[in-house]
């Protein structure tokens, strides 16, 4: 799913999730497909984006369960609000995660959750980091330089 992705992780110098001291940091993820292209809708773009998290909370040995925390930003959130929370909820169930909202403010292109810019995202309407908790890594007490969770 993100390998596509592996040259931007080298050019900006980021990682799409890292371990460290217990915890699953997840960079901000769009609803992009693996090609880079992301749907027209709001719903589309935010099952793309919960799939993303999925997916690296899956090589860390995580699921959604384990999200203690997630941020979402929105375009027009009162347009698409309601199209995110039917998807949310058929990926996120209880016990529930701590969750902020944001609106992503006009002509701001934001992705990855570090001001990267891409004509592919121009259009995106959400994007959603999150927060996972790794018992492994708290147990090693280790930063994990280099551990980069990406197949």
């Amino acid at each position: 799913m993100f390998e596509g992705y592996r040259a931007a992780f080298e050019k900006y110098g980021f990682s799409p999730a890292v371990k460290s001291r217990g915890f699953l940091f997840i960079s901000g993820q769009v609803g992009a497909r693996p090609d880079g292209s992301a749907p027209e809708d709001v719903a589309g773009q935010s099952e793309w984006a919960l799939k993303r998290i999925k997916e690296l909370l899956r090589i860390a040995g995580l699921d959604l369960s384990d999200l203690v925390d997630v941020t979402s930003y929105h375009v027009d959130i009162e347009e698409t609000l309601s199209d995110f929370m039917e998807v949310k909820q058929r990926f996120i169930k209880s016990p529930f995660p701590a969750w902020s909202i944001g609106a992503w403010l006009g002509g701001a292109t934001i992705a990855a959750g570090l001001g990267l810019a891409s004509p592919n995202w121009a259009g995106a309407l959400l994007s959603l980091s999150s927060l996972g908790l790794a018992i492994i890594a708290w147990a090693t007490n280790e930063r994990g330089y280099g551990v980069a969770v990406v197949e």
